[in-house]
């Protein structure tokens, strides 16, 4: 291993079109990681037989990395689950800083994988959940499609009716209380999607 990445830090010493490629192999495949003593023998070495057999790799595009930061952006215009889960992602794994643009592309990437894996965990776990349609008459229509995120961890749609106080008694219904009121203000459509639960529901 150790000639392995002696080899590594040569290349990158010697030719800095090597190192490029270095770097943007690991940025693609290393999860960002350039120290090569960091890595296995056969990462490294496959890099190596690569790169000498006249195999060059494809760095990513600055522009794919300013659409992944457009699209973290937009989601957190458009979403306040998609807002609260990268401010979160972000205190955790990226020093608190919530502008996607101060992050790098292989960050960017994390996100939405961990996004997707706690989607799919969540649809997998969570059975066949109801959810909402297309448009149409709020009452009269059958929820079909993917369940809203929320709607999965509200025990009872009681909790949550227009009007309902938290009553101080019970932690755990207050905090679902106060979830469904932060969704029913976030837009004249998921009011009406609330109010069609309940109608269906209760």
């Amino acid at each position: 291993m150790e000639d392995l990445v002696s080899a590594i830090k040569e290349l990158q010493r010697n030719d800095p079109k090597a190192k490029e490629q270095w770097w943007s192999y690991c940025d693609a495949l290393g999860q960002g990681i350039h120290d090569p003593a960091k890595h296995e023998a056969a990462f490294v070495k496959t890099f190596i037989d690569n790169y000498s057999a006249g195999q060059r790799f494809e760095p990513a595009t600055q522009a794919s990395g300013q659409m992944l930061a457009q699209l973290c952006k937009e989601g957190q215009r458009k979403s306040m689950w998609w807002k609260q889960t990268w401010a979160q992602y972000c205190l955790h794994y990226g020093g608190g800083r919530n502008d996607p643009e101060k992050h790098e592309q292989g960050f960017l990437v994390s996100f939405l994988d961990y996004v997707a894996q706690r989607g799919y965990m969540a649809l997998m776990s969570s059975g066949p959940v109801a959810a909402w349609s297309g448009p149409g008459p709020a009452a009269k229509r059958m929820r079909t499609g993917p369940p809203a995120a929320w709607a999965m961890s509200v025990a009872s749609p009681v909790a949550g009716k227009a009007g309902a106080q938290p009553t101080g008694t019970d932690p755990k219904k207050d905090a679902l209380v106060a979830r469904i009121k932060a969704f029913q203000r976030s837009g004249e459509e998921a009011k009406e999607q609330w109010w069609a639960h309940c109608d269906q529901q209760l």
